[in-house]
C-alpha cells in the first residue's frame, strides 16, 4: 500500500480534507436552497441526492474523462430519475 504523508497544518494537499470540505459546502448550499417550510430535522433525507449530484459533477481521479458516478455505477439514466434541487 502506497501512501504519502502530508505535513501538519497543510490541508490543501490532503485529498480527504478537501473532499470533506467540498461535500460540506455542497450540503449547506443544498439546505439553503430548500423551501423555507422544509423542516431542518429532516436534513438526512437530502443526503442521497446530494451525494448523487456531487458524484455526477465531480470527475474521477482514475479516469478524468468519466464522472465519479460513472466509474462506480455506470452511466446515469437521466430519463429514469427525476432530478430537482433539494
Amino acid at each position: 500500500v502506497k501512501y504519502q504523508l502530508v505535513p501538519p497544518h497543510v490541508h490543501r494537499r490532503n485529498a480527504a480534507v478537501c473532499a470533506i470540505r467540498t461535500y460540506n459546502n455542497y450540503l449547506i448550499t443544498g439546505l439553503c436552497l430548500c423551501d423555507t417550510e422544509f423542516p431542518l430535522k429532516e436534513w438526512d433525507r437530502i443526503l442521497p441526492q446530494c451525494s448523487l449530484t456531487l458524484n455526477l459533477l465531480r470527475s474521477s481521479r482514475r479516469h478524468p474523462s468519466l464522472s465519479a458516478y460513472a466509474l462506480l455505477h455506470g452511466n446515469f439514466d437521466f430519463n429514469a430519475t427525476h432530478m430537482t434541487p433539494p
